[in-house]
């Protein structure tokens, strides 16, 4: 199963990075930071889940390999 790590990471750097805006100047709260964190974090993995690409290979009782591979759906 084929993931992007890199994707993953750029994700988390960009919510961490919004994350620094939560600063209480603009009326937002600790818990509304964790919120955010959470949520978009929570985001940011099911994307990296489903985004993946699944390749199988299949012997039948013939001998005959089958392969697939596509997205999770």
């Amino acid at each position: 199963m084929a993931l992007d790590k890199d994707n993953l990471k750029n994700s988390i750097k960009t919510i961490i990075d919004t994350l620094k805006s939560y600063d209480g100047s603009a009326g937002h709260t600790a818990d509304d930071a964790a919120e955010k964190f959470a949520s978009d974090l929570a985001q940011a993995i099911y994307d990296f889940v489903t985004n993946a690409n699944v390749s199988v290979q299949v012997t039948d009782t013939d001998g005959n390999t089958l392969t697939g591979s596509g997205a999770i759906s």
